[in-house]
């Protein structure tokens, strides 16, 4: 009987271990899951990050571009409203000495 308690002690303490390693190992894996979950988004946004600012650089340059052609386009327009002014204005003076 004595040996049997002895046996049935041993294995409730085998069962025990087993479980509490068990528990133990499942706890580690489910923490080892986390950081790896912390990391990988750690690195997603960072990924996210350079991509966004590479898109923002290269809307300001588009942006940009576009800005300097319609300056460039009003200002070549200012400059043939000028001329055909002047012209006009020149014509006009001509044509006032002629008449005088």
């Amino acid at each position: 009987s004595s040996n049997m308690k002895r046996v049935a002690a041993t294995n409730i303490q085998r069962i025990w271990r087993g479980y509490s390693a068990n528990v133990d190992f499942m706890l580690l894996v489910f923490a080892t899951i986390k950081i790896q979950a912390v990391a990988r988004m750690r690195s997603a946004l960072t990924s996210y990050h350079k991509t966004l600012d590479g898109i923002i650089v290269t809307q300001a340059c588009f942006r940009s571009k576009q800005a300097r052609k319609i300056i460039l386009t009003q200002q070549r327009t200012s400059i043939v409203l000028q001329k055909v002014g002047r012209g006009f204005l020149a014509r006009k003076h001509k044509k006032e000495q002629l008449a005088a």
